[in-house]
């Protein structure tokens, strides 16, 4: 929530210590505070923790720069009957993935279904002449958002002040032994 986010910014400048904030659509005031704390502390954003999410995005984007404007391209994301918010922020990352890729998808070629108890589905379909692939990310365990909070938290720490990015996480990993992003 933005109370918590704002709360959470304030203590991180007074304790002089790293923050990861996992809530998505926060206010453009929550934002501005949390960038103000990015001037002493470490600061990231993540949509999603989750350590297959990341790598999603990348393969997300290196498929839409490779495939090019010939093959169309929808993402369709399936949460828990509660979730309250559609399209959901890892939807939301994975379009925004796609933009960076040169390849914008616009809204209505984001689809957002709540069923059941799903924990959070995401599938990123290319469809082009005579071919269709999918990517698609499958959380089968809550348990994963925690881990990857760990592994992120664990690697933030040992960043400078400023505001940092799953994307800069995850092109550390590959320099690394591991996804704790430590050599």
């Amino acid at each position: 929530s933005d109370r918590g986010a704002q709360v959470a910014a304030r203590a991180a400048v007074t304790k002089r210590s790293a923050l990861l904030v996992g809530t998505t659509a926060l206010s453009p005031e929550t934002l501005s505070m949390l960038r103000d704390a990015a001037r002493s502390v470490p600061v990231m954003v993540a949509p999603n923790t989750s350590l297959g999410v990341a790598v999603t995005r990348r393969l997300v984007a290196e498929a839409a720069r490779l495939l090019g404007s010939e093959f169309d391209i929808e993402i369709v994301e399936r949460h828990h009957r509660h979730k309250l918010d559609a399209p959901s922020g890892t939807a939301k990352a994975l379009a925004e993935s796609l933009d960076g890729a040169g390849r914008p998808i616009s809204p209505e070629r984001i689809h957002a279904q709540r069923l059941g108890d799903v924990i959070g589905e995401h599938t990123v379909t290319f469809a082009g002449p005579g071919e269709v692939i999918e990517i698609r990310h499958a959380a089968t365990s809550r348990d994963l958002f925690a881990r990857g909070a760990l592994r992120l938290s664990s690697w933030l720490v040992h960043r400078p002040a400023g505001w940092h990015t799953v994307e800069e996480w995850i092109s550390e990993l590959k320099h690394s032994h591991g996804p704790g992003g430590f050599a």
